[in-house]
């Protein structure tokens, strides 16, 4: 018998679906605080965001013999994700600031505080931009992964990518003066840096 921890995504997923409990488990292990964050930069609710995870991953283990593996399982798992987010907007119409923020979650990562107040600053962008940059730069998912997620064109995703960079430099080019006069600039794959 393999060990879990050694096993690709794919063969985790196979096996989840043939009733390994100890591979469903493993796959909670590598994704949960990455689905959990990405909830909680969607909505800025860390309750709402472990909602969204565990219901995110109820439906991962009901629907897990449906996986093609023929694709990334990520990709398929943040499909779930970002249609449950969704689910969740349509029954919640408020979103309101919980006492642990989403900044809270994401410091206790190896980031920078820098890079929680350029998430804060994407999150003025749109839901649909925000979710475009997060899955690209915090997920590192290609444009044709980030298309399947979001149920879009490969070409309506480089575009928003596009328009959305330069929202999120013009949103940071004029926070600037607020931010002790330093100077930002937006680099490719490098997401926003100081010079």
């Amino acid at each position: 018998m393999q060990n879990h921890c050694d096993m690709t995504d794919k063969q985790l997923a196979r096996a989840a679906a043939n009733g390994d409990r100890a591979a469903f488990d493993e796959i909670m292990n590598r994704y949960l605080r990455r689905i959990t964050m990405y909830a909680a930069a969607r909505t800025n609710n860390i309750h709402d965001a472990e909602d969204i995870a565990q219901d995110t991953f109820l439906r991962l283990l009901q629907y897990i013999d449906t996986f093609d593996d023929k694709y990334p399982f990520h990709t398929w798992l943040f499909t779930i994700a970002y249609r449950v987010t969704i689910s969740n907007y349509s029954k919640k119409r408020t979103v309101s600031l919980a006492d642990v923020s989403v900044s809270d979650l994401i410091s206790n990562q190896d980031e920078s505080p820098d890079n929680d107040w350029i998430w804060g600053a994407a999150r003025k962008i749109g839901n649909e931009s925000f979710t475009v940059l997060w899955l690209y730069y915090k997920e590192e998912m290609s444009t044709a992964q980030i298309a399947k997620v979001m149920n879009r064109t490969h070409v309506w995703v480089r575009v928003s990518l596009h328009r959305s960079r330069n929202k999120l430099a013009t949103i940071l080019k004029n926070a600037k003066a607020d931010n002790s006069g330093q100077k930002w600039c937006v680099k490719k794959k490098v997401s926003v840096e100081r010079i």
